[in-house]
This record gives C-alpha cells, sequence and structure tokens, in this order.
C-alpha cells in the first residue's frame, strides 16, 4: 500500500510489475481456476491520481527517493503506464470464458469485458453529457456497459428521478442499468413506470433542444 486518500481508500502498488505478476496470478491460479467465478471485478482502475495529489499526505511524494518531491505530472505518467501494464497482463493471464471487468472513468477500456459506471449521477461535478459519453465510450471498446446510481450518504433511496435519470442514460447508450438505493428494510425501490417494456431501439440517440432523445 503505497498512499491512502481523505476517504480512507488505500491504493495498491498496482504499478510495481512484482505485484503485477502476483496478483495476475492469483486471480488466474488461485480464483478462476476454482470454477467457483465467472470473471473477475476491479474496482476504480483509474488513470488519475489528481484528487490523492491534492490532499495534505500525498503532496510531497518522492517516488526516486532523491530527497526532491516528485512532480504530479511525473507521478501521473507513471500511475497511468502502470495501471495499463496491470490491465494487459490481466487481459492475456485469462481466458475468453471469464469476463473482465473495471470501475472506472478515466481508463482506456480494451481490456476489459465489462465497464461500470457506478454512481454515475454524482462523479466529480461530470455534466450528463459528460456521463452520456463516458457511458458510450465503454459501450464501443468493452463488450458492455452498466450504469449504476446510488441513494443518498446512507444508501437509502431518496428520489425516483435519479432512478429514471440512470436509467434513461442506459437506455440512451446500450448498456444496462443497476440501482443500489434501497428503503430501509433494505428493499430496492423502483417507479412503477420501470415494468414497462420498451422494446428494441429503433434508431441511434439524437441530441434535441434541451436534451437527448432515442
Amino acid at each position: 500500500i503505497v498512499l491512502s486518500a481523505d476517504t480512507n481508500q488505500f491504493l495498491l502498488d498496482i504499478t510495481n510489475p512484482a505485484y503485477q505478476d502476483y496478483c495476475v496470478a492469483f486471480i488466474r491460479d488461485r480464483l478462476l481456476a476454482s470454477g467457483l467465478y465467472d470473471g473477475v471485478f476491479c474496482d476504480t482502475m483509474s488513470y488519475g491520481l489528481a484528487e490523492y495529489l491534492q490532499n495534505a499526505r500525498g503532496a510531497n511524494i518522492d517516488l526516486d527517493r532523491d530527497g526532491n518531491a516528485d512532480e504530479p505530472s511525473a507521478l501521473e505518467r507513471q500511475w497511468r503506464e502502470g495501471v495499463s501494464a496491470f490491465a494487459a497482463k490481466l487481459d492475456s493471464a485469462t481466458s475468453s470464458e471469464h469476463l473482465i471487468a473495471f470501475n472506472g472513468w478515466q481508463f482506456e477500456y480494451a481490456h476489459a469485458d465489462v465497464g461500470l459506471l457506478e454512481n454515475a449521477l454524482n462523479w466529480h461535478g461530470q455534466t450528463l453529457d459528460q456521463v452520456r459519453d463516458n457511458a458510450q465510450r465503454w459501450g464501443d471498446d468493452a463488450e458492455f456497459a452498466i450504469v449504476n446510481t446510488l441513494g443518498d450518504a446512507n444508501g437509502f433511496w431518496t428520489d425516483a428521478a435519479r432512478q429514471r435519470a440512470g436509467l434513461a442514460l442506459a437506455l440512451l447508450t446500450d448498456a444496462y442499468y443497476v440501482d443500489d438505493a434501497r428503503d430501509h428494510q433494505n428493499h430496492t425501490r423502483w417507479p412503477a413506470d420501470a415494468a414497462v417494456r420498451l422494446g428494441a431501439p429503433e434508431g441511434p440517440p439524437q441530441r434535441v433542444e434541451g436534451g437527448w432523445l432515442r
């Protein structure tokens, strides 16, 4: 573990080739070879370190230990190269019968079968158009994308408009949709119109005044 963020999430030493090889071998030989799993999900596969480098604990990183703090751009580049190398190794080590799923926004998804856009409507201030573009990119590069929306800070369902917006994003980009919000009995709540069978789309999405149409 090389760095922790204010959110108490930890980053593994994924840019270290030895760790990459160990992790890939564990996934291939211990998990997938057991026959118990259909694939592997890698959470927070991101090219960006900016949010971590901006906090106090990441402000003075001396990666090469020469006594001087490294430039953030150099750290970003090395992280990008390391994450890409790990993804390529995982892709080449697993067979086509196993799915590789990544969760992330800034990644190049050629090595993934499934792309998850977690909390798609509330990610670092992105506009709805940016979210739609990311979902479309996932669907183009990976086999399919999943758009996910969450509830409030405690995971509770708060308003149906969020669910409808997430579902609309999925319909615009040929993605699957999953909602993690729940009520206080831990049941997922769906608006009644979510059960309507729309059938196959008649054409691609179109940009119209004030939004999108399909």
